[in-house]
């Protein structure tokens, strides 16, 4: 049984190592240049919960939200469509070879049937949701639950939504996290963030502008 076991994760390695020389390489070259373009396929969806469209005006100077622009409902989405490539690199960059993300042959035997992207690969859209879309650039990203319903396989275009739940104390926003592929939900979860605020910003540029003696006096 050992021997069989190691003879798998052998035929793994060897897999991965072929699909990330013949199909990762190729595609690093033509992402990086996407990205110095500064190109963008997806387009921000930011909205309140009835359907209507955040105004851009009231973004902190980073594009994105302060604590006094945020209400409960707001939500917002992230789309990503997971390559093969997608999913051979993140089993690369963390050392997480397993066979059922990597080798088809050993996944057809299991329960899912095939390959399945890494769980934490597909949960990554969700903070991709919250750094460029809601609360946007300048949030800190501060916990997160979740949980994992449903697999997601290479090829799947995952969704993530998050919802404004809740504002409390020291610029806290609670959030739900929901990733889906087509209708169904993947991921399910809550997390929890740290906003700027324009209050704040102000009175601290209120305070540098303000003669020092007049300083030490307040």
């Amino acid at each position: 049984m050992a021997a069989e076991e190691d003879s798998a994760f052998l035929r793994s390695k060897s897999v991965y190592a072929g699909f990330y020389a013949a199909h990762v390489l190729p595609q690093t070259g033509s992402l990086y240049a996407s990205i110095v373009a500064g190109a963008d396929p997806i387009t921000p969806v930011r909205s309140r919960a009835d359907g209507t469209v955040i105004q851009e005006s009231v973004m902190n100077e980073l594009n994105g939200y302060d604590i006094e622009d945020l209400a409960v409902g707001m939500t917002a989405t992230f789309s990503k469509t997971f390559t093969e490539a997608d999913i051979v690199r993140f089993a690369g960059v963390l050392g997480d070879t397993n066979a059922i993300q990597i080798n088809e042959e050993v996944a057809a035997s299991t329960p899912f049937g095939g390959r399945i992207a890494h769980g934490m690969l597909t949960a990554s859209v969700i903070s991709a949701a919250i750094a460029g879309r809601l609360p946007g650039p300048g949030s800190i990203y501060l916990e997160q639950k979740m949980r994992f319903v449903a697999p997601v396989r290479p090829g799947d275009t995952v969704h993530a939504n998050v919802t404004v739940m809740g504002i409390g104390a020291n610029r806290r926003v609670t959030l739900e996290t929901i990733c889906r592929v087509g209708a169904k939900d993947v991921v399910v979860g809550e997390a929890t963030v740290k906003v700027g605020s324009s209050q704040a910003r102000e009175e601290k540029q209120n305070l540098k502008a303000m003669p020092a003696e007049l300083v030490g006096v307040l």
